[in-house]
């Protein structure tokens, strides 16, 4: 059962300089971050590689997952400089048939909570859609939810589960932020069962 919470924007007063990342969240814990090699049924894409039989097929594999972690760590570089210089990591994660792959960032910042300007009941009625964003919610994890292959429903009508898909997921806490992209293949309670493991694996509460 999907349920969704609409967000709200709060803002803040006006200050006479623009933020910037320090001033956005100043991290406590300095220490590397080490991401695991697998999350539930999930692995690093590098280690699925090196399992595979066919020699052309894991050249090709190593070659893959080796330009993939080289555009990630550049981009955690970015991630670390928006959260104020705390330390940030990536991981790509796949199964053995590559027919998932979810490319996770996390972080020793904090972060707000996700939220979509499409996440009210005023801009369903408005579009006279049921869903076109929103945000759903279980403990620390939240994704942004969209329905599946842009199949919109007129307002009023319902969507399954199989209609849905997350488009990013979130876990954050007190100097810990996780970020999971991707899962096409996967439902949103898979999505935010692996984001709340991977969260807790780094140590998130």
């Amino acid at each position: 059962m999907i349920t969704a919470v609409s967000s709200s924007i709060m803002l803040a007063g006006c200050a006479s300089e623009p933020a910037t990342g320090d001033a956005l969240a100043v991290p406590v814990n300095t220490d590397p971050i080490s991401m695991p090699a697998s999350v539930g049924d999930m692995e690093s894409y590098d280690r699925v590689c090196a399992v595979l039989t066919e020699e052309d097929a894991a050249d090709r594999c190593r070659e893959s997952a080796e330009s993939d972690a080289t555009v990630k760590q550049a981009a955690a570089a970015n991630m670390e400089t928006a959260y104020g210089g705390g330390p940030a990591a990536s991981q790509t994660y796949t199964e053995a048939e590559f027919l998932t792959i979810l490319t996770t960032f996390a972080v020793r910042a904090s972060s707000p909570r996700l939220w979509s300007y499409q996440d009210s009941d005023e801009f369903n009625q408005r579009m006279n859609v049921t869903l076109m964003e929103t945000v759903v919610r279980d403990g620390v994890a939240e994704c942004l939810v969209r329905p599946k292959n842009g199949v919109i429903a007129p307002y009023g009508e319902s969507y399954t589960d199989d209609d849905l898909v997350t488009s990013e997921c979130q876990a954050t806490g007190d100097g810990l932020t996780v970020l999971v992209f991707g899962g096409y293949g996967l439902s949103v309670d898979e999505m935010l069962d692996f984001t709340r493991e991977l969260y807790r694996n780094l140590g998130g509460q």
